[in-house]
């Protein structure tokens, strides 16, 4: 599959100039024949030049679109307005001072960064944001500092911070009794990390949907293909923080042993737990077990429907096959609070639809009632059994 980086490349001053020759010379110029120092060489090497450029821009402006490939500066703004992501900014270590004047005898008014002091180990600065008043023979502690320079090079460790570079105040100590921690600005794949991480937490649905959507996109170990998660359901505990979280395909469920990320179960469930799974949360996932639904019905209907009796049989299996693999969930659909079920009425309807309003008349006798999955029941279309009757119009 191409990548980002295969779909765009911007142009470097040369090639850009080479183009442009070359284009020149298919419209019957001979170039060559153009002295060095010409103005028009002139003109190309400009238009050379602002080709490139603008090539550059488009570019970027086309990778910024994308988390994988946007760059710094484009890429904050993607995932502030996209991701709801904010990236972290260089931050200034903060600390607390203890001032001691016992053998000075000089007093000092600083206001907020009129103390600057130095951690004599890696000469990284750091000065007060409070106003500070330290009279003869006085103590002042918890006096507040921060670091001159942002990032963790300017961090520093309890008791570390020892030299007094300005004002000059004989006689007085200093060190800081809290550490200096500086944050660097973060780097790109952390940050393209977060953005993506924060989409289940955008949804709509709640949490739930980065299970369903990790689930569903899972590949196998080679990286290459999907397992073919195609429906999820999840039955959350809230008491425990317990979720029992079942897996299947369109037709059966997922084979394998969680645990074993060389089975397809195994590595939906590292998946899960790797990408979904919120801290204080245990999720147990399972593979769904295969609920085949048989129909058996006799219908009668008008006989001017333009279908063959086969056609008509292919089309309510269509229609009977999309209602249960694909808009069935794994359970089977609730409705006001009440368990799961499959509604007898829903496959009658499926069966009426194959026939445009030609039926007029059915006979369901498999299923007699509505069926009741268990919570871990994938439902699957089994057969259809359909006797079809028609009748002339009176």
């Amino acid at each position: 599959m191409a990548t980002i980086a295969d779909l765009t490349k911007s142009l470097t001053y040369a090639e850009a100039k080479a183009k442009i020759y070359a284009a020149v010379e298919a419209n019957g110029v001979d170039v060559a024949s153009w002295s060095d120092g010409a103005p028009i060489r002139a003109v190309v090497a400009g238009c050379s030049a602002m080709l490139s450029g603008f090539s550059v821009l488009t570019t970027s402006l086309f990778n910024s679109g994308f988390l994988s490939s946007a760059g710094t500066g484009y890429l904050e703004v993607l995932a502030e307005d996209v991701y709801n992501t904010t990236a972290q900014v260089a931050q200034s270590g903060t600390g607390d001072l203890t001032l001691d004047n016992s053998a000075g005898g000089g007093s000092y008014a600083l206001d907020p960064g009129d103390l600057t002091l130095r951690d004599p180990a890696t000469g990284k600065e750091y000065t007060n944001t409070a106003l500070i008043t330290l009279l003869p023979a006085g103590t002042v502690t918890g006096v507040p500092a921060i670091a001159v320079e942002a990032g963790s090079a300017s961090s520093a460790g309890v008791g570390d911070v020892t030299e007094i570079v300005s004002p000059t105040m004989p006689g007085v100590t200093v060190t800081n009794t809290t550490a200096f921690i500086g944050l660097d600005a973060e780097s790109p794949e952390p940050l393209r990390k977060r953005a993506r991480a924060n989409l289940g937490a955008s949804s709509p649905n709640g949490p739930s949907d980065a299970f369903d959507a990790v689930a569903k996109r899972a590949k196998r170990v080679d990286g290459t293909t999907l397992i073919g998660v195609t429906r999820t359901r999840g039955f959350p505990d809230n008491a425990t923080g317990l979720i029992n979280f079942f897996v299947g395909g369109a037709t059966a469920g997922i084979t394998g042993n969680v645990g074993d990320t060389a089975t397809d179960l195994g590595k939906v469930d590292d998946d899960i737990q790797r990408e979904a799974t919120a801290l204080c949360v245990t999720v147990t996932t399972a593979s769904a077990v295969a609920f085949p639904v048989d129909v058996v019905i006799e219908v009668w209907m008008w006989d001017d429907l333009d279908l063959t009796d086969a056609a008509l049989r292919a089309q309510a299996t269509a229609n009977l096959t999309r209602l249960i693999q694909e808009e069935t969930p794994i359970g089977g659909i609730e409705v006001d609070g009440d368990i799961g079920k499959i509604f007898r009425d829903a496959l009658i309807g499926e069966v009426k639809e194959a026939s445009v309003g030609k039926i007029f008349k059915s006979n369901m006798t498999t299923p007699v009632a509505d069926l009741y999955p268990a919570t871990n029941d994938l439902p699957v279309f089994g057969s259809l059994t359909m006797t079809i009757n028609r009748v002339k119009r009176q």
